[in-house]
């Protein structure tokens, strides 16, 4: 035998070596170097010196290569056979089998009379012999009870049942997530689901295994919900009135962005450059002091969170008072001003009608 083939714990299978027979099963005679993966859902496997065979899930019979001289054979997998437990090779030519009701066939190259039909004639698909192997193990584990999912994080999850019991013995336990089977694992009664995504909802199931291929039905489900991702400070916006009046009050407020989750509004510590143009308190509330010019303060914030600290800054214009508006009927005063080294006029005095400047 010049090829090799495996049969992984997902069930596929994979070969590799010699292939002028077609004895690889990937449609082709080409020979590979490396293993390749050629088929799937299969629990058990054979080989012979020129072809490959095994059976699946579903129990039946699948042979591919050329597993008797007078036929050309297959360079992919065909069916042979149903109901199949057991199957294995001579390692040249000769095929043995046993179904699930205990009864022995065999296939092959049969020159010398080694399939024991009673006949020295090839066989391309199974013959009944006369006597049984063995009584094959057809019996399921018990399900496996009291599953618990227990959150173990944002990404993981940690399962634990009881262990399922079988007349031979339990081989294999495999976990479902919501319905699919994430992993085969050995005899044991934990198992660590983990890179999974934070505040998620997850569901498990467990069905138990023996060494023949028979698996219980799934135990009942139990759920867990990783933990919310931790939301880190990246950053902080400040919101200011554009401009205040001289003598005014007008207020700022903050709100923080995170890494994940939503924005959120929250109290800084504020501070102004221009402390004597304006002043800040804790609440966010600006004081303009009296200017008769306009006049640009900063604002500051800073905000710490999460041992994270953030800053942000806008700028208000303190703009100077209006000049005052005139009292209905009021006319401005005209006139040349007298001993004007004691007295003033501003042009924007006012006067009633009737009075006298």
């Amino acid at each position: 035998m010049e090829h090799s083939i495996a049969l992984k714990s997902d069930g596929t299978i994979w070969t590799w070596g010699d292939n002028t027979r077609g004895q690889l099963g990937d449609g082709t005679t080409v020979r590979q170097l490396t293993p390749k993966q050629v088929a799937s859902n299969y629990k058990s496997i054979a080989a012979g010196g020129r072809y490959s065979e095994g059976i699946k899930t579903d129990n039946t019979l699948w042979i591919w290569g050329q597993w008797v001289w007078q036929y050309p054979g297959s360079t992919s997998p065909q069916q042979i056979g149903a109901n199949f437990y057991y199957v294995t090779s001579s390692g040249y030519g000769t095929s043995f089998g046993v179904k699930l009701d205990g009864t022995t066939w065999a296939w092959g190259d049969n020159f010398y009379g080694e399939l024991g039909d009673g006949s020295a004639s090839y066989r391309q698909t199974p013959v009944q012999l006369n006597f049984a192997l063995f009584t094959p193990d057809i019996t399921a584990p018990t399900t496996p009870i009291s599953i618990t999912a227990t959150a173990s994080g944002a990404t993981s999850v940690n399962l634990t049942w009881t262990a399922a019991t079988d007349t031979v013995g339990v081989t294999a336990y495999k976990v479902y997530r919501d319905g699919v089977l994430v992993t085969t694992l050995g005899n044991v009664t934990s198992h660590s689901d983990t890179g999974l995504t934070a505040g998620t909802a997850y569901s498990y199931t467990v069905s138990a295994c023996d060494a023949a291929g028979n698996c219980s039905a799934q135990s009942t489900s139990a759920s867990a919900t990783t933990t919310p991702a931790t939301a880190t400070l990246s950053g902080i916006t400040v919101s200011c009135p554009t401009t205040i009046t001289s003598g005014q009050t007008g207020t700022c407020t903050a709100n923080a962005s995170y890494s994940s989750g939503p924005n959120k509004a929250v109290t800084p510590i504020w501070s102004t450059v221009l402390g004597a143009a304006a002043t800040i308190d804790a609440t966010g509330t600006i004081t303009a002091s009296t200017v008769t010019v306009d006049t640009a303060v900063v604002i500051n914030a800073s905000y710490v969170e999460g041992g994270v600290t953030k800053t942000a800054s806008a700028t208000v214009t303190i703009t100077a008072a209006a000049a005052p508006v005139p009292a209905p009927g009021a006319t401005a005063c005209t006139g040349t001003a007298k001993n004007t080294a004691a007295i003033s006029i501003d042009g924007g005095i006012f006067k009633q009608v009737g009075e006298s400047l």
